[in-house]
């Protein structure tokens, strides 16, 4: 096996840089196959949407006072309380019952169950062992967000953007198989 050594890259600000190493060439058509923008999207952007309200330009221009900020956060893991688990039993007259705990990520898992279930002709439990919940899971990326704010003398806002970056991370896409998750801009 061949492998080609890319440069390093930690953060969704970097991973969006001209010179980063591409991680997946076909990334935003796998994420958004019905997007006709992907040629304007930076490159290893998962996602990216857009939401203007009003005149932004012109609302800053007529504010008194401006401020803004960037923050940044880890990731994080929330340590569920439920186990990544899914149960699946067929009954005698072909019905398929399917016990979960996921929140939408796990239909591999609970499919999984379900075939086993059929084939061993009793009911199959699918569980993830609490270490690999926490070491092969990560629901909250870490992001990074800067906020703009106008307003008037007194204090009344006038204008507001915002623009936050989550990284991603590629693993979860080559330990689950489920669909890449790399960046998302706001």
């Amino acid at each position: 096996m061949d492998y080609e050594i890319l440069s390093a890259v930690f953060n969704a600000a970097d991973a969006m840089r001209p010179e980063a190493p591409i991680l997946h060439e076909d990334l935003q058509k796998l994420m958004d196959p019905d997007s006709l923008q992907l040629e304007t999207w930076p490159a290893n952007v998962g996602n990216h949407f857009e939401l203007d309200l009003g005149d932004v330009a012109a609302d800053f221009s007529a504010a008194k006072v401006t401020v803004e900020t960037t923050t940044t956060t880890k990731a994080v893991h929330q340590g569920y309380i439920e186990p990544h688990a899914g149960t699946a039993r067929w009954s005698e007259d072909g019905r398929l019952t399917v016990w979960s705990s996921g929140q939408g990520y796990f239909a591999v898992r609970d499919a999984v169950a379900a075939l086993l279930a059929r084939k061993a002709r009793q009911a199959v439990k699918i569980a993830m062992p609490r270490i690999d919940v926490f070491e092969g899971t990560g629901p909250a990326s870490g992001t990074q967000i800067t906020i703009k704010l106008g307003a008037t003398e007194d204090g009344r806002l006038t204008a507001a953007r915002s623009h936050g970056l989550r990284g991603g991370r590629v693993s979860w896409f080559i330990r689950h198989g489920g669909r890449p998750l790399c960046v998302l801009a706001l």
